[in-house]
């Protein structure tokens, strides 16, 4: 059961093997750390996309999570599972990991939610979560991973969509 006031992010990405999944993992794992009433889920724009992921997760996600002191061995072990309009129903943020590449996906599969969904741009590549390039802040991450980190503390206050207009 959801704790009282609790608010659910849906991160979402072609497969759910890599970008979608370690934002998920990052963000329960931080948002835990900092007590906020913040929840997150990832799903699937198109997981037949992702028929040669092997196993449940990238390993290069899992280990980079890890190298962040992240142990969620459930998490970890959950295989992709493909999004529903259910899924961007119960969300009251939704987050598509990679604007050029999702959002004409989320035209064909979820007109309804396409335009309602905040974009960003991470690249599915292990250099793009790596935190130990050059310009990171070291374990915790990247600077702009605080800086998302802040926008969801706010968001945290905003009504929920789509009916209420997001953003």
């Amino acid at each position: 059961m959801e704790p009282r006031g609790s608010r659910n992010v849906l991160f979402l990405c072609t497969g759910n093997y890599y970008r979608s999944r370690f934002a998920e993992i990052l963000f329960n794992h931080v948002a835990g750390g900092m007590g906020l009433s913040w929840k997150a889920t990832s799903r699937a724009l198109a997981l037949e996309r992702g028929a040669g992921n092997i196993g449940p997760m990238a390993r290069a996600a899992v280990e980079n999570l890890q190298g962040r002191g992240v142990r969620a061995a459930a998490d970890f072990a959950r295989f992709p599972v493909q999004a529903t309009t259910d899924d961007f129903a119960m969300a009251h943020w939704i987050v598509a990991l990679k604007q050029t590449e999702h959002v004409p996906m989320l035209h064909e599969r979820f007109p309804a939610w396409a335009e309602k969904i905040e974009c960003w741009e991470v690249d599915d590549d292990a250099r793009a979560l790596s935190h130990r390039r050059s310009g990171s802040a070291g374990p915790g991450g990247p600077p702009h991973s605080r800086r998302h980190a802040t926008q969801s503390e706010r968001r945290a206050a905003r009504p929920r969509w789509p009916d209420a207009g997001y953003p």
